[in-house]
C-alpha cells in the first residue's frame, strides 16, 4: 500500500545519476510528472543530496511525503548508478524515520 503525502497525493521520486554530466530528479503523481535536471560536472554525493533537498523544499515536501523511490539499473556509469541507489536508500530511511517519529509524537501528545 502506498502512503499518502500531506497534500493527499501519492508521490514517487525517480533519481537518475547514471549520466556523468547531470542528475535527474522526477516527482511523479498519478496525473503528472515534474522533472528537474541538475547539471553537475563534478558529481559528489553531497552535491546530489543538496540538489535533492532543494528540489523537495521547492515542492514543499519532506522525505516522509515520498511513497516510493525508483532508480535506473543501467546503462550508465557504474559508480553513478551506485550513488543513485545509495541516495534512494537514504531517502527511504529518512521517510521511515520521519513516519516513526510522527507516530511516536501522536502517542505522546
Amino acid at each position: 500500500m502506498k502512503k499518502t503525502g500531506s497534500t493527499g497525493n501519492m508521490y514517487t521520486l525517480f533519481i537518475d545519476t547514471s549520466s556523468a554530466d547531470s542528475t535527474v530528479f522526477e516527482l511523479r503523481l498519478p496525473s503528472c510528472t515534474d522533472r528537474r535536471v541538475f547539471p553537475m560536472r563534478k558529481r559528489t554525493s553531497g552535491k546530489i543530496i543538496a540538489a535533492l533537498e532543494s528540489f523537495l523544499r521547492e515542492k514543499s515536501l519532506m522525505p516522509e511525503d515520498i511513497a516510493s523511490v525508483e532508480v535506473p539499473t543501467g546503462p550508465g556509469s557504474f559508480i553513478g548508478l551506485r550513488i543513485g541507489a545509495a541516495i534512494a536508500l537514504a531517502a527511504v530511511l529518512c521517510a521511515c524515520a520521519g513516519s516513526a517519529r510522527r507516530r511516536r509524537d501522536r502517542r505522546r501528545g
